[in-house]
């Protein structure tokens, strides 16, 4: 019996849509099957990986393009700074997640939470928690201290880990498909003058860091089951064919969904991260 495949989404914010855009492109031209796979993420790879446990490959990209289409489809600001623990919360995110995703899962699916308690990470299994829980644990998914309020302890599992990889492994995964938002070489990026030249920066060095965790990630899974006389694993990367947009940038989020479905992408030798 041919064992299912692990899709893993890493963390990328509004690169999610890429993601899934890539994932959906991917199979209809049938290099992978989604019908015959468990699902993995991290943060925004976390909606990912639940999305397309419950809904088929079409649904998860129509939620990108349409649902998902400026940051306060998914954030809202807290306007009372004495009861928040964070600028934002995710209140329409768990909203529109609760009108499109179906109580039933299709597919098994894994994402990780930090535990700021106990500083370690939290795996949860998306199949098997009730949907009203599943969508509390998604926004903790998304939760980053003092910018999206958390729901207790539990924040974003990219503090940590940027993508599941070693869970997928360490679940009895052999072939792995592993989507980024970004490319893991350092690229020139178009930095204006200006007021816009501070916040350009910053976006440019928190992605850099992300990227930078995730290739870490990655580094790290493959040296741990390395077999010289055996291959353990078949990891294949997808990653974009040149930098998207900022993490935050969700009003382009259906734009970069669009692209990703178009097949502006490039598969990434696991060995050259």
């Amino acid at each position: 019996m041919t064992k299912k495949i692990a899709v893993l989404f890493s963390g990328s914010g509004a690169k999610g849509g890429f993601q899934a855009g890539m994932a959906c492109h991917l199979h209809n031209s049938g290099e992978i099957n989604l019908d015959y796979a468990d699902y993995y993420g991290t943060s925004s790879g976390a909606i990912n990986a639940v999305a397309f446990s419950k809904l088929s490959p079409e649904q998860v990209l129509k939620m990108w393009v349409t649902r998902i289409y400026n940051i306060s489809s998914v954030f809202k600001l807290n306007k009372n700074p004495f009861r928040w623990n964070g600028i934002f919360n995710a209140e329409p995110l768990s909203k529109f997640l609760l009108d499109v995703l179906p109580p039933v899962s299709h597919a098994a699916s894994t994402f990780n939470l930090f535990d700021l308690s106990v500083g370690s990470l939290k795996y949860i299994r998306g199949h098997q928690e009730s949907l009203p829980s599943l969508i509390n644990y998604i926004k903790s998914a998304v939760a980053i201290p003092g910018i999206v309020e958390s729901v207790g302890p539990l924040v974003d599992g990219g503090a940590k880990e940027l993508c599941p990889l070693r869970q997928a492994i360490d679940d009895g995964h052999t072939e792995l498909v592993l989507f980024m938002g970004d490319i893991p070489q350092a690229t020139p990026r178009y930095i204006p003058y200006g007021l816009k030249a501070p916040m350009t920066m910053g976006f440019a060095f928190v992605d850099s860091l992300l990227n930078s965790i995730l290739c870490h990630d990655i580094r790290a899974a493959i040296a741990k089951n390395y077999d010289p006389k055996k291959q353990k694993i078949n990891l294949k990367i997808y990653a974009p064919k040149k930098p998207l947009s900022h993490a935050l940038d969700f009003s382009n989020s259906s734009a970069m969904a669009g692209l990703g479905y178009s097949g502006e992408y490039i598969c990434i030798d696991p060995y050259n991260v």
